[in-house]
């Protein structure tokens, strides 16, 4: 066999329309990732009698099949697979139960997606010690709506880092409790709680309670965004500063400038909107925290510059380009191209999260194969000519936009080429 061929097969496939005969000893030696994905497999046993040929196995995808439910009693009478570290089961109406008996039979297991199985519980069975290597748990697109779910997950998988609740039903947070917060802090990295129910600002407090050393969290498409008018617009930076140790936020990274630039805004808008002094501790915690920082805001001042929460907010106008634009464009006539938005951003953001809400802004969901550049349209001595900067959001993505020279009244192009 040559070993290109080897090679190419070390990530098999084995799916309805692609079926591949295991029937070479060299072969099952060095495949490492097997797609089983929308199979006619009936039984675990039809799938661990696969898996046992192949002694490197580390990923084993099993999305969209119907195996008969795995009960207990059978375990015993199973392979156990120390080596497989990730194991995917979307929509393949799994139960609670039969998650919890393959942490038996795959007791190595780093990654699991339990997406899409309308599972609406995952309680441990008691006094189980079960996925203790497990750093990620996908159960997105779910019927989860108990917070106290997740904090079972959390406790139970000591190693976990990354947990995906996106697209489930959970309503606000609540704070931890005193017997909560005596068991030690989590040491979860990351969140993801996007397309929720959540309603209120306050669960994004307890999150940092239940957390404290959170580095990434994805919050789109919640109610608590437009709770209050106006925090749409500033949502971003109103999440950077209640979570100290974030350095990612809706997958795009932070930087220390806009990190000081979040906060600082949020003291300014916690003065505008609580005008007791005395309840600002209390409805937003990290004001001592980010005053004894940066120094408390001087409020006479703000109250001269009724203005100031969006002071630094720019506008920028957002064009769906057809065709790469050449190096000098007339502004003018990018109007009939394709849509034109406004959008309200502030200098600190980088570029990755300028192109997701210019794609947001413009209604625009790409492919995933898609390719999607970024053109800085800047105006020559407030003419309608332009001078055209393709901006590299892959290389530079963690840039702040005033980098490339846009300010207040600047256009950007966005090209998607599928």
């Amino acid at each position: 066999m040559p070993s290109e061929w080897l090679a190419w097969t070390t990530n098999l496939c084995l799916t309805r329309e692609n079926p591949t005969r295991l029937d070479q000893k060299t072969l099952a030696s060095e495949i490492v990732t097997l797609d089983l994905s929308r199979s006619l497999l009936a039984t675990w046993s039809d799938v661990l009698l696969i898996a046992a040929q192949l002694p490197r196995l580390k990923t084993l995808v099993l999305n969209d099949n119907r195996l008969t439910p795995l009960r207990p009693d059978e375990v015993s009478n199973l392979p156990h697979f120390n080596t497989l570290e990730e194991l995917r089961l979307n929509n393949c109406f799994i139960s609670e139960d039969e998650i919890w008996t393959l942490g038996v039979l795959f007791p190595g297991l780093t990654s699991l997606e339990v997406g899409y199985n309308r599972l609406n519980s995952l309680n441990p069975p008691a006094g189980a010690s079960i996925f203790q290597k497990l750093s990620t748990v996908n159960l997105a697109t779910n019927d989860i709506e108990d917070w106290a779910i997740a904090v079972r997950a959390v406790r139970t998988m000591v190693g976990l880092r990354h947990l995906i609740l996106s697209d489930n039903k959970i309503g606000d947070v609540p704070w931890p409790t005193s017997a909560d917060l005596s068991r030690g802090p989590s040491l979860l990295r990351t969140i993801s709680l996007a397309s929720n129910r959540m309603r209120s600002w306050s669960s994004l407090d307890a999150l940092a309670a239940w957390f404290p050393y959170l580095e990434g969290f994805y919050g789109q498409e919640n109610p608590y965004l437009e709770a209050q008018p106006g925090t749409l617009e500033c949502a971003r930076q109103l999440t950077i500063a209640r979570f100290p140790s974030l350095i990612t936020c809706d997958g795009s990274p932070i930087s220390p400038y806009e990190r000081k630039d979040a906060e600082l805004f949020y003291l300014t808008f916690i003065v505008k909107t609580v005008s007791n002094p005395d309840e600002r501790a209390s409805l937003h915690p990290q004001w001592p925290v980010l005053c004894a920082k940066h120094g408390a805001p001087v409020e006479a001042e703000v109250a001269l510059r009724p203005e100031n929460l969006g002071s630094r907010i720019i506008e920028l106008g957002v064009h769906r380009l057809s065709e790469p634009p050449s190096r000098e464009v007339r502004l003018g006539s990018l109007a009939g191209e394709g849509a034109r938005v406004q959008i309200k951003v502030l200098p600190s953001m980088n570029l990755k999260t300028l192109r997701a809400k210019s794609l947001k802004a413009l209604k625009i969901r790409p492919a995933t194969a898609a390719t999607v550049r970024l053109f800085a349209l800047l105006a020559k001595d407030n003419t309608d000519d332009a001078v055209t900067i393709e901006m590299d959001c892959d290389g530079d993505g963690g840039k702040e936009i005033d980098f490339w020279g846009l300010e207040n009244g600047s256009s950007v192009g966005v090209l998607v080429v599928d």
